[in-house]
């Protein structure tokens, strides 16, 4: 994430900070950090995930969610989602009941999510998906699941999601994506892809807006002190301990072999460039 936030100012992108979490029932939400408080809430819900469950495998309950929901937006998952699952199963009250709770924890701060990765299956979610919104007043957003940066990079991702599972490309299957649509989209392609209906892409403007976090916030604000060069020298280590650190690589130096003793000579000279007083000068 800090690389990633990094890499967003380095050109001129506010990087929005946020993950997707797995939840116990196996379905996927992504939580976006609107603030500060957010972004504590989001650490806590990940680090109780991975302390509290089987190594690599991390879930996340739903009571610790809706205790850690202030500060954090939310949408609804991919076709992976407690939402669009019920919708794709055919089981329209569930859906609603899920987005009812959804909808009063993350109060102004709950989206649906509309992919398009030109799959049957999350065609016919997003179209269910977009009659719940128009029926609940619940907004829809578009997203784009990145795997890959450009489409060209599509056959690394392959080899190295073969390399994981430790098959061949021949033998990988379903475990590859069926296309090679999962790259970062640029706006006019996202436009495109949801000619019929901008709703969403304009709420992308409204999330954006929402999530002011930054990760650069967490910066520590800490004083400057100025000392004076007195104060500075006392407050580091005296020097009869440097006197002791000597003599001791020298009784060593006589006793070890060429190679150790010029391995041992280097780290203590770090170490002895350390302290304050070694670099200005005994007193």
């Amino acid at each position: 994430m800090p690389r990633f936030s990094q890499a967003g100012r380095e050109n001129g992108v506010d990087a929005i900070v946020g993950a997707e979490l797995v939840l116990e029932d196996d379905s996927r939400l992504v939580l976006l950090v609107c603030d500060l408080t957010g972004y504590n809430n989001l650490s806590a819900l990940i680090t109780r995930a991975r302390s509290n469950c089987e190594r690599g495998s991390p879930r996340v309950k739903y009571d610790d969610l809706f205790a850690r929901s202030q500060g954090l937006l939310a949408l609804s998952g991919d076709e992976n989602g407690v939402i669009s699952r019920a919708l794709y199963g055919g089981n329209h009250g569930q859906a609603l009941k899920s987005l009812k709770k959804f909808r009063e924890v993350f109060a102004g701060r709950f989206y649906l999510e509309v992919s398009n990765h030109h799959l049957p299956q999350e065609n016919l979610v997003a179209r269910r998906l977009i009659e719940v919104s128009q029926s609940t007043g619940v907004p829809w957003v578009v997203t784009n699941a990145v795997r890959y940066g450009r489409a060209s990079e599509r056959i690394v991702y392959d080899v190295l999601t073969c390399l994981k599972h430790r098959v061949t490309l021949a033998q990988a299957g379903r475990r590859l994506k069926p296309n090679g649509s999962w790259y970062l989209k640029s706006a006019d392609e996202m436009v495109r892809l949801f000619s019929e209906n901008l709703t969403g892409v304009k709420n992308t403007v409204l999330v954006a807006e929402q999530c002011q976090f930054r990760l650069g916030w967490l910066d520590p604000p800490l004083p400057a002190f100025r000392l004076s060069r007195e104060a500075y020298l006392a407050l580091s280590l005296p020097p009869p301990f440097c006197v002791f650190i000597v003599s001791s690589f020298f009784r060593f130096f006589v006793s070890a072999s060429i190679s150790a003793s010029i391995s041992t000579f280097l780290f203590f000279a770090r170490v002895f460039t350390c302290f304050p007083w070694a670099r200005h000068g005994f007193h």
